[in-house]
């Protein structure tokens, strides 16, 4: 950077007056940015207050309605869910345990079928020894 002095001045005063420029136009970004941050915190605290008070307008219209506050109604839905995987798991031993019976039930038919197949075979001999 090329710096033209005026008489009577030093090479390190213009360096002076240089930092001392950037030292200020520093300061003042600096400053503009400090109240860009409290108007953005402002404008937060207000959005979060509008929205408590909006979730309590909220509860309070369905307290008057008979439904349920929010907090309750996700509450309610959580024990819903519970109750469905609890339900799903009923219905998958009730599956389980169908088809055990099932199974069960077709090996009692076969030993059943089996035994009279016995008797039936013995009953035949029986009356073929005494035909002789």
């Amino acid at each position: 950077m090329e710096v033209k002095l005026k008489k009577g001045k030093s090479l390190h005063g213009a360096k002076i007056n240089i930092i001392c420029s950037d030292r200020q136009r520093l300061r003042e970004e600096v400053r503009k940015s400090t109240v860009e941050i409290q108007r953005l915190t402002t404008e937060l605290s207000e959005t979060q207050k509008l929205n408590q008070s909006l979730q309590q307008s909220n509860d309070d219209l369905r307290n008057r309605n008979g439904l349920m506050s929010r907090s309750e109604q996700e509450q309610l839905e959580e024990e819903i869910r519970d109750v469905r995987d609890q339900n799903s798991k009923l219905q998958i031993q009730v599956n389980k345990s169908s088809v055990e019976a099932v199974d069960e039930a077709q090996k009692k038919q076969k030993e059943a079928e089996k035994k009279m197949e016995q008797a039936e075979s013995k009953a035949r001999n029986e009356k073929k020894r005494a035909e002789l």
